[in-house]
């Protein structure tokens, strides 16, 4: 799985609402199972629109972006000395081989080698290393643009009351 979200998009006035409103429930949720069928009955629209609306506007599939932040929020595990299989549980994936095949393709390294790298600064080649380390640069810009595309979100108008005198 290669990073790809085009961040040189056409940049719209506001954000899509419904987006917006998909984003902060995968935040909530990111830790528990997320299906596109949960998403469908939550706001009320078909799960192949919603994948549509998602993609037009960040440039990336649902998936993609759960598994992204999945991971990137998992690397800050590592540090603690906890197995591969608690970290994997605990951020939200269901069995430690599907968590090291989207690790590894989203890392280019797998678990066990990035442990190893952070707990204690190995790494076998310099390959390895620029990988990691362009890879947490791309999770972080990732980050960053879903935050900015949430940021851009239309502010709710609020009624006005007129006074009479």
């Amino acid at each position: 799985m290669n990073l790809w979200y085009n961040s040189a998009r056409v940049v719209f006035m506001y954000s899509d609402e419904l987006v917006c409103d998909m984003l902060n429930y995968i935040h909530d949720h990111l830790y528990e199972t997320i299906s596109m069928d949960e998403l469908s009955r939550r706001f009320f629209y078909d799960k192949s629109y919603l994948m549509r609306k998602f993609k037009k506007a960040l440039g990336m599939t649902i998936g993609y972006y759960v598994n992204a932040m999945r991971i990137y929020n998992s690397l800050s595990s590592y540090q603690t000395g906890d197995s591969v299989l608690k970290i994997a549980l605990f951020h939200g994936f269901h069995s430690i081989e599907y968590y090291s095949e989207v690790f590894r393709s989203m890392m280019g390294v797998s678990p066990r080698t990035y442990k190893k790298f952070v707990q204690y600064r190995y790494y076998e080649n310099e390959d390895e290393y620029y990988k990691m380390t362009i890879t947490v640069v791309q999770l972080q810009s990732l980050k960053k643009f879903v935050s900015d595309y949430q940021s851009r979100r239309k502010p709710v108008k609020l009624p006005v009351k007129k006074i009479r005198l």
